[in-house]
C-alpha cells in the first residue's frame, strides 16, 4: 500500500508542477517530492516526453527551480553521506536522469542559461581562487554523479577509504604528502543537525594517485587482490547513477551526421576532463565490472538463476555503454599525448583529484561563464582540444595481468553467446544482451592501445575471439536491423587479418559446433572464416554490398598462411570467382574488377606460398578451369556482345546450371579501379618465412580454377549478389568509406622480389542483392568426412538463386585494356598450361574408375618448382583509421545505448 500511495503522491506533485508555478521556497513541496518512496519505473511512467516537454514549455521556472533543487540535493548528500538521506539522493538522481535527456537536446538560450550559466552574487575579489567560484549546473550534476559511484555506504563499503588512513599512520612523518581524505567546503544547509562526515577520496603520494583498491567495484585492473565488498544494493544504487551519467552525456545522440564535431560535447568535456573526480577509479571499476563477469553462474546449468537479484547483469550492461560512451570522446590517445597533452598528464594535479566541489546554491542565475571572460569559473572552455583521460587510462594500459584478464573477458562473455543457444538443456545458461556494446569496446582497445593486439596475438589463442564474431555477422548477415553488427565484425576482421600473427594463428583446427546453418566441413579457424565471409556474398542482405571489397581483403590478407584450406572453402573459393566473373556483375560497374583481382590474388598465394598443402585448392581451380582461360581470352566484341545480350533479361539459375554441366562459357570482365584509392602506406620486409611454402614446392606454386557453384554449402541457400548502380549507403551504414566509396587500408608488402601494389582494399560495389528465403536455424557447422567435389557442386545445384539486376556498363577498349594489365593471371595460366594436361591425362588413363583421392594426391606429389613465375610479393591490407569510421562507430554505440532491445 506503501508504495501505491508513494506513487499517487508523486502523480499529485507532478500535476502542480505543470498547472501552478511553485516557489523555490516551497519547502514542504519540495522536501515530499524528494522523500517520496519511488522506483524508476515509477519515475519514467509517470512523466512521458510529452510531458516534460510541456513543462519546460509552459512552466520553465518550474524546471528551473525542479532542476536545480534536485543538483542542491545531491550535492548536500556528496558533502554529508548520511544513510537516511541515501533514498533522497536516489529520488534526485531519477528525476534527473528523466530531465537531463531533454536538456541536452535543447540548443535554446533557456537550457543554455539554466545548465551553464554561473553565479554573480559573489565577491571576485574575495573569490580569487576557482574554489571559491560557482560552478555551472551541469558541472556540478556530473561531477556528482562521480562522486555518488564512490560514496561509502551508497556505492562502495563504508570502510572502502579507511583502509588509506591506516597505511598513512606507518609512514614516514617526514615524507611530505598530500591527507588521506579531502574534505569539502562545508554545506549551508546544516538544518537536520547531523554532524559534517568527510568524504575520503584516493590517497595520494608524491604525486602519483594510490588507488583503493577496497572502493573497486570488482578486483581485477588496479587491484587484482582487492576484495571489495558485494552487496545487491551497491549493484542497484551503481546503476541508478550510471545511467544519469549516461544521460547527463548523450549530446552526441542529438548531433546530425553533418553537424557532428567529436570534441563539441561539453557534457562529455566535463566527465573525461582531467579534473573530473574519481575518473581512474571509475575506469578500472567499470572494466572490472565488464570483463569479471561470469555468465555461467556457478558453473552449472541455470547456474545464473540461483542468483537472487538481476542486478550484476544489469550493471554489466549499463557500465558497457557508459565505458564505451566515455572511451569515444575526443580524440586518439596518440595525439592526446602530444605537446599539450603531455604536459597536461605530467602536471602535479592528478586527474582523480576531487575538485573543489561547491554544491548548487539558491541564489539567482546571472551571467554565463563566457560573458565573464571564460577564465572566471572553473569550467571555462579552452581554445585547444580537450584530453580525454579515460582514453588517455586506456592508452597506458600494459602488463600482462591487465591484458590477459580484459582477453579474457572479452572472450567469455562474446563466446556466451553462441554458447548460450547450444546447450544441451534449452535456456540453462542465460545470453548476455551487450555483445555489440562489447564489439566495440573490444575495437577501442584495438584502436587505443598500441600494446593490447600483440600480445593477444602473441600470448592469448586469438581463435576464441574469431568464433563469436564469425557466428554473429554470420547469425546477422539477412537482417536489415543487424547491419550495423555486420559491420563492426568486419571491421574487426579486416584490422586483425592485417597481422601476420593474426593469420597464422587461423591454422588451428576448428572442432566446436555452431548452431548456425553453416556448411559441413573439416579444417582451420581459416575455413571457418573464408566460409562465414562467403555466406556474406551469396547470402546477405541488400545493405552488405558495400562490405563485399573489405570480404575479399581479409581472405586475401590470410591467404598466403592459410596452410591447409578445406574442400568446402576451395569450391567456395572458386565459386566467389566464377560469381564475380559473371557478366550479369562485372558489367554492372566498371569498377567490379576490382573484386576479380583481390580473388586472383587470393589464388596466387595459395598457389605461390601454400601449394602443398592445399590440393583441394588446385584441383577445384582445375576443375574450373574454363572460366580461368575465358577471362584471358577476353575480346571486347565478346565483351561487348555479351554486356548487350544480357539486357533481354535471362535468369542467374539457368546460367549457374549451365556451369555445373561444365558448359559455362563465361566471359569475364574486370573494371578499372576505382578514380580515388584509399590511404596506403607500404614498407618492404624480406620474403619468405615458415608458412611461405611446403619444402621444395615452395616458390613455385600449382593453382586450379575450382569451377564449383556458388551454393557449396551442404544445407544453405545461397545466391549471387548483383549490384545496382542506384543504390547507396548512409555514412552509418558504411563509415569506412571515403567520399568515392572505398575503405581506408594500409598496404604492407612482406616479399622482396617484386614492388607492393597499392591496391584498393575497400572500393564499394554498388550491389543491391535479392535475398533468398532464411535457411533454418540451428544446424551444426561440423564438417563430414570425405565429399568430392562433384558432390559439393550437385548440393548447390538445388539452392535457389538471386536475380540479378540488369547491366548498366558497356566495355570499351580502354576499359579492357587496363582491366587485363590490373589482373594478375600469369600465374594460375602457368599453372594451368602445365598441371592442366597431367590430370587429364591421369584421368583418361583410368578409364572412368580414377578416385578423386588419386588426383589430391597426385596435386601433392606434383612440384611446379621452375614452372611458375617469380613469387609475387605478399601484400597485406590494413585498415587505416578516418573520419568516416569514426563518426559511424559513434552514431552504431549512441543508437544501441538509446534503443538497448534493438540489434542494429
Amino acid at each position: 500500500m506503501g508504495q501505491s500511495s508513494s506513487r499517487a503522491d508523486l502523480a499529485d506533485i507532478l500535476a502542480t508542477l505543470s498547472q501552478t508555478e511553485v516557489s523555490p521556497e516551497a519547502h514542504d513541496f519540495w522536501d515530499e517530492l524528494w522523500k517520496l518512496s519511488t522506483t524508476p519505473e515509477d519515475i519514467f511512467e509517470l512523466i512521458p516526453p510529452e510531458d516534460v516537454r510541456s513543462l519546460k514549455k509552459n512552466r520553465p521556472e518550474n524546471v528551473v527551480t525542479l532542476f536545480t533543487q534536485a543538483v542542491a540535493q545531491l550535492c548536500q548528500i556528496v558533502h554529508t553521506p548520511v544513510p537516511m538521506y541515501f533514498g533522497q539522493a536516489l529520488n534526485c538522481v531519477r528525476i534527473l536522469t528523466r530531465l537531463l535527456p531533454f536538456l541536452v537536446d535543447d540548443d535554446t538560450d533557456f537550457a543554455e542559461r539554466l545548465c551553464w550559466s554561473v553565479e554573480d552574487c559573489y565577491n571576485e575579489e574575495e573569490a580569487a581562487d576557482d574554489e571559491d567560484r560557482p560552478q555551472p549546473l551541469a558541472r556540478l550534476v556530473i561531477h556528482a554523479a562521480m562522486h555518488l559511484l564512490f560514496l561509502p555506504g551508497f556505492t562502495v563499503d563504508a570502510a572502502a577509504f579507511e583502509e588509506d588512513d591506516d597505511e598513512d599512520e606507518d609512514e614516514d612523518p617526514e615524507e611530505e604528502e598530500d591527507p588521506a581524505a579531502e574534505e569539502l567546503p562545508p554545506s549551508e544547509e546544516e538544518e537536520d543537525g547531523y554532524e559534517e562526515q568527510p568524504r575520503r577520496g584516493p590517497r595520494k603520494k608524491r604525486g602519483i594517485t594510490e588507488l583503493p583498491q577496497q572502493a573497486l567495484w570488482a578486483a581485477g585492473m588496479g587491484g587484482f587482490e582487492a576484495r571489495p565488498a558485494l552487496a545487491a544494493s551497491f549493484d542497484r544504487n551503481r546503476v541508478e547513477v550510471l545511467r544519469l551519467l549516461l544521460s547527463a552525456v548523450c549530446e552526441p545522440l542529438f548531433q546530425s551526421a553533418e553537424s557532428y564535431d567529436p570534441w563539441r560535447s561539453r557534457w562529455l568535456e566535463t566527465a573525461t576532463d582531467k579534473d573530473a573526480p574519481n575518473s581512474r577509479l571509475l575506469f578500472y571499476s567499470l572494466c572490472n565490472v565488464v570483463f569479471s563477469y561470469d555468465p555461467t553462474g556457478f558453473g552449472v546449468p541455470y547456474g545464473g538463476a540461483l542468483f537472487s537479484s538481476e542486478a550484476p547483469t544489469i550493471l554489466l550492461n549499463v557500465a558497457t555503454q557508459v565505458l564505451v560512451a566515455l572511451l569515444d570522446f575526443g580524440r586518439p590517445t596518440n595525439a592526446a599525448h602530444s605537446s599539450s597533452g603531455n604536459n597536461a598528464a605530467k602536471t602535479t594535479k592528478d586527474p582523480d583529484d576531487d575538485d573543489d566541489f561547491v554544491h548548487a546554491t539558491k541564489k539567482k542565475r546571472g551571467r554565463s561563464e563566457e560573458e565573464k571572460g571564460g577564465g572566471s569559473s572553473g569550467h571555462h572552455r579552452t581554445t585547444t582540444r580537450p584530453v580525454n583521460v579515460f582514453r588517455r587510462y586506456l592508452g597506458e594500459l600494459e602488463g600482462g595481468d591487465s591484458f590477459e584478464f580484459a582477453f579474457e573477458g572479452f572472450a567469455r562473455l562474446l563466446n556466451n553467446v553462441h554458447e548460450a543457444l547450444n546447450t544441451t538443456l534449452p535456456g540453462s545458461l542465460a545470453q548476455i544482451e551487450c555483445s555489440q556494446e562489447l564489439l566495440v569496446l573490444l575495437w577501442k582497445f584495438l584502436e587505443e592501445n598500441e600494446k593490447f593486439m600483440p600480445f593477444v596475438l602473441r600470448h592469448c589463442d586469438v581463435t576464441k575471439l574469431v568464433v563469436p564474431i564469425c557466428f554473429l555477422m554470420y547469425q546477422a548477415r539477412r537482417d536489415p536491423a543487424k547491419v550495423g553488427l555486420v559491420h563492426i565484425c568486419t571491421f574487426l576482421l579486416l584490422k586483425l587479418s592485417g597481422e601476420r600473427q593474426f593469420c597464422v594463428a587461423l591454422n588451428k583446427p576448428f572442432l566446436l559446433r555452431l548452431p548456425v546453418d553453416l556448411p559441413l566441413f573439416e579444417g582451420s579457424h581459416a575455413d571457418l572464416v573464408i566460409i562465414s565471409l562467403h555466406k556474406m556474398v551469396v547470402n546477405g542482405g541488400d545493405k552488405l554490398s558495400p562490405l563485399y571489397n573489405c570480404f575479399l581483403t581479409i581472405m586475401c590478407n590470410l591467404s598466403p598462411y592459410a596452410k591447409s584450406l578445406s574442400l568446402v572453402t576451395a569450391v567456395k573459393l572458386v565459386n566467389l570467382f566464377e560469381l564475380f566473373t559473371s557478366p550479369r556483375f562485372l558489367y554492372q560497374n566498371a569498377t567490379n574488377h576490382v573484386y576479380v583481382s583481390l580473388l586472383l590474388e587470393i589464388f596466387n598465394n595459395v598457389i605461390q606460398y601454400q601449394y602443398g598443402g592445399n590440393p583441394h585448392v588446385v584441383y577445384a581451380v582445375v576443375r574450373r578451369k574454363g572460366v580461368f582461360e575465358s577471362l584471358d581470352k577476353l575480346t571486347l566484341p565478346t565483351a561487348v556482345a555479351d554486356a548487350k545480350g544480357l539486357g533481354g533479361g535471362g535468369d542467374v539459375a539457368s546460367f549457374k546450371t549451365n556451369h555445373a554441366n561444365g558448359s559455362s562459357k563465361v566471359v569475364t570482365k574486370q573494371q578499372e579501379p576505382p578514380e580515388k584509392a584509399p590511404e596506403t602506406s607500404g614498407d618492404e620486409e624480406a620474403g619468405g618465412g615458415e608458412e611461405a611454402g611446403g619444402g621444395e614446392d615452395g616458390g613455385a606454386a600449382g593453382g586450379a580454377a575450382d569451377k564449383v557453384d556458388e551454393n557449396d554449402e551442404g544445407s544453405s541457400s545461397s545466391g549471387a549478389p548483383s549490384s545496382s548502380s542506384g543504390a547507396t549507403t548512409q555514412k552509418e551504414e558504411a563509415p569506412a568509406r571515403s567520399e568515392t566509396g572505398a575503405v581506408s587500408v594500409a598496404t604492407e608488402t612482406v616479399t622482396e622480389p617484386p614492388p607492393t601494389r597499392d591496391e584498393d582494399a575497400s572500393t564499394e560495389a554498388s550491389e543491391s542483392v535479392t535475398e533468398a528465403p532464411p535457411p533454418a536455424e540451428h544446424q551444426p557447422s561440423r564438417s563430414r568426412p570425405s565429399r568430392t567435389h562433384g558432390e559439393v557442386e550437385r548440393e548447390e545445384q538445388k539452392q535457389p538463386q538471386k536475380k540479378l539486376a540488369l547491366p548498366r556498363f558497356v566495355p570499351t577498349q580502354e576499359w579492357l585494356d587496363r582491366v587485363k594489365a590490373e589482373l594478375p593471371l600469369n600465374t594460375i595460366m602457368r599453372l594451368l598450361q602445365h598441371l592442366g594436361p597431367q590430370i587429364d591425362e591421369l584421368v583418361s588413363q583410368s578409364e572412368f574408375a580414377l578416385d578423386e583421392a588419386t588426383v589430391l594426391d597426385f596435386i601433392e606429389n606434383t612440384t611446379m618448382v621452375g614452372l611458375l613465375p617469380v613469387p609475387h610479393a605478399i601484400v597485406i591490407r590494413k585498415y587505416q583509421p578516418n573520419a568516416f569510421t569514426s563518426l559511424w562507430f559513434t552514431a552504431f554505440m549512441w543508437g544501441k545505448s538509446s534503443c538497448p532491445r534493438l540489434t542494429l
